[in-house]
């Protein structure tokens, strides 16, 4: 979901129609707010499930939830690898370097450069 959804979502009915006004003075006297919202959404990630955990526990947010919800995502998508292996192949030396490109993912766009290189897996 977007910011402004975000937003929505999480009752900042004003701050969200403030930043769809696009009111510049008002927005820049607001930064401080409005940073702090953007640091939520971030963390959140704008997945729709992640941001309603995150929701139903303000006004005191639950970190440790969101981000046990975040790792079982993760973890549901690594377990989908299995399912899209062609199985004339050797299934589970196929799903093993997918797990391989997946785990490498992060470290690889952590670079300057933001590229993925299959061969450096």
């Amino acid at each position: 979901m977007s910011f402004v959804e975000f937003l929505y979502a999480c009752k900042q009915y004003a701050l969200a129609e403030m930043l769809e006004s696009k009111d510049s003075p008002l927005i820049n006297v607001m930064h401080d707010r409005v940073m702090t919202w953007l640091r939520y959404f971030m963390y959140t990630g704008g997945m729709p499930e992640i941001v309603e955990a995150f929701a139903s526990t303000l006004p005191n947010p639950d970190f440790t939830a969101v981000r046990k919800l975040q790792n079982s995502l993760v973890s549901d998508y690594r377990d989908d690898f299995s399912k899209h292996v062609d199985m004339r192949d050797s299934p589970a030396v196929t799903t093993l370097r997918l797990n391989q490109v997946w785990d490498s993912i992060p470290s690889q766009l952590a670079k300057e450069n933001k590229k993925f290189v299959y061969g450096v897996v």
